[in-house]
């Protein structure tokens, strides 16, 4: 789904109805991901693994995750929501101050945690609500927004044990600096050093590598790569620019690189990312 997140619109939801393709579709995305199979049955690859879901169940996406999906009954439906970062990790609660709702995006994808019988049912009956929000001139729509994927969050957590909490009120401290990082990279062209980073945020290298891969779970290297990968592969959706001049405008000089690079994040080489695009296109 292609989606622009900002800070007055930080959660693009919406539903899906799509039937088989001949092969999977491939993704990544700065947004944080959360999926729920309303009918039907769909499969969900990642690198090392891939799952087949079914109504009422879930899978997530974190930043910059390659995602693949493939949808193998004649009519899917499902419900995706795409979400800024901050949000989870501004989202605390006395009653469990804690709690890490960023958990369930940054373990391997097998460790999510999982919608059983029970919870399936609940996960279902909070889709519901979201009809009446989905409008764009919907005046409760962000806030409602949040807590029903908050809500929707916290029924998956519920009995799971996500990670350790060991560093968590360190690294709230550093929230602004990550954040300042963060948006130095989205509008980045070139190569963008970890040590540059930190010294721009008034930190060691080291105090930023942690504060930034505890917050994002990812580091800051892989960050800012896929990021200007992510700027690139839509410069070729949208633009009928030659591949190597995609590649030089995003810093990456050596055109073999580049396609070395973007088929091992993409699933596909430059130009068949760019022929699905078109394809898509016509089809709509």
């Amino acid at each position: 789904m292609g989606v622009i997140l900002s800070d007055e619109h930080p959660i693009h939801s919406g539903y899906v109805t799509a039937g088989p393709g001949a092969e999977p579709g491939y993704d990544m995305h700065f947004g944080l991901e959360m999926g729920i199979v309303l009918s039907g049955r769909m499969r969900r690859h990642w690198r090392t693994w891939r799952t087949d879901l079914e109504a009422g169940q879930v899978w997530f996406c974190g930043i910059w995750e390659r995602h693949g999906w493939e949808v193998v009954t004649p009519s899917c439906r499902h419900l995706v929501l795409v979400l800024l970062p901050k949000v989870l990790l501004h989202a605390r609660f006395e009653e469990n101050p804690d709690l890490d709702w960023m958990a369930a995006f940054t373990v391997p994808p097998q460790q999510r945690p999982q919608a059983n019988g029970e919870q399936r049912g609940l996960l279902l009956s909070v889709v519901e609500r979201f009809d009446e929000f989905l409008a764009p001139d919907a005046p409760e729509r962000p806030i409602a927004l949040e807590l029903l994927t908050l809500e929707l969050l916290l029924v998956l957590l519920t009995g799971w044990a996500p990670r350790s909490h060991r560093y968590r009120s360190w690294l709230e401290l550093h929230y602004e600096a990550v954040n300042q990082a963060v948006g130095t990279a989205l509008r980045a062209h070139r190569p963008l050093a970890t040590a540059k980073a930190a010294r721009a945020c008034g930190m060691s290298p080291r105090a930023f590598t942690q504060a930034f891969e505890g917050l994002m779970g990812i580091s800051f290297s892989k960050f800012a790569l896929r990021s200007r990968l992510s700027g690139a592969a839509a410069q070729l959706r949208e633009t009928d620019d030659a591949v190597s001049v995609v590649a030089a405008q995003w810093g990456f000089p050596h055109t073999g690189h580049f396609q070395r690079v973007f088929r091992e994040h993409y699933g596909v080489s430059a130009i068949t990312h760019r022929q699905h695009a078109l394809g898509r296109a016509e089809a709509r």
